[in-house]
Order: structure tokens, then sequence, then C-alpha cells
């Protein structure tokens, strides 16, 4: 945990509130006393354990949930924008043909599959020659949503650009849950 005054690519910035709140910035654009901490919950209980020390209006247990459900808020919602603008420029897939094509030929190299999917269909669906990234942080419900469906258990996005920057918010969404 590191009090800083840059950004970095690697740490969440929080943002401490005059009545002691501690606010995600994913964005890296609210003004203020902050904190960096690395994308991973000790890292996050651990600044929590320090705050509430000093904010009797805050126990810890309300501090981490809000807070941490806050971060996974912020996160999710900034994925399934990206999702889709993925989707609105042709650049995500949806359907077992579709994506198992897609991953086979190496047009793609993330594959999101459902949490409440079938395992089997996973495994035939995932090519065994190909090095890709397996996202399964959202249910099929939630996938589905992107597609303006009622349920979505594979979807993947094509190599680019936004690929890249999904990529990296998987990860940081992944390393607070874990």
């Amino acid at each position: 945990m590191h009090k800083e005054t840059c950004e970095t690519e690697d740490r969440l910035k929080l943002i401490l509130t005059e009545n002691g709140e501690l606010i995600p910035d994913i964005y890296n654009k609210l003004p203020g006393k902050c904190y960096w901490v690395r994308f991973q919950k000790e890292d996050i209980e651990n600044i929590i354990e320090k705050k509430a020390s000093v904010s009797p209006t805050h126990s810890k247990a309300t501090m981490f949930q809000t807070l941490f459900l806050n971060i996974e808020k912020q996160f999710k919602k900034n994925i399934f924008l990206k999702l889709s603008l993925a989707r609105k420029s042709g650049n995500l897939i949806f359907g077992f043909e579709r994506v198992k094509m897609a991953l086979k030929s190496g047009d793609s190299d993330i594959l999101f599959h459902a949490n409440n999917g079938s395992p089997k269909e996973l495994k035939r669906i995932k090519p065994r020659s190909v090095k890709l990234i397996l996202v399964s942080l959202f249910n099929s419900s939630e996938l589905g949503k992107v597609f303006n469906r009622d349920n979505v258990a594979h979807s993947c996005v094509l190599k680019g650009g936004l690929a890249k920057s999904l990529i990296l918010d998987v990860k940081k969404l992944e390393g607070i849950q874990n």
C-alpha cells in the first residue's frame, strides 16, 4: 500500500473523503488525498484496517463490504461498457459454433464463459493447441445483457486494442475477487 501522487497502471487509487470514507477511483480522475493499493483483496483489507481505526463512524466490516462492492461494481460496469462497444463494432461474437471457429482460427484470444455454464461445453469449445485467456467472472444472464438476450454461455472478443484493455480490467477484477 502506497501513498503517492503518481498514477500507476497496476494499482488502484482510493480517495479518502473528509468524513473518513474510502472511494475507489478506477479511472484515476478524482482529486483529493489518495492511497494506491495493489489489485489484491489483502491490500484493500490492510488499508481498511488502518483507516477504520481512525474513523469511529465506520466499522471495518461495513467499510470493507462497501468499498469492495463499489470497486467490483465499477469494474463490472467498465467491462460491460467495453463489451458493448466491442459488440457494436463487430468485435464481440457469441454462440457456440461462431466462438469455437474464432478461437480455432486464432482470431480471438479471450473467451468469456458463463460461470454457471457447462464445464463439458467449455472443454468442447476451447481448442487445446491455442493459448487463450478464460474469463468466468459473469453468469449467463449477465453476459446475455450485452447481447440483449436472456442468456449467453460463450462469447469471445476479437483481437485488437479493446481486447487488450478488457484483459487488463478483467485481471484487475480477478485480483480483487481472489
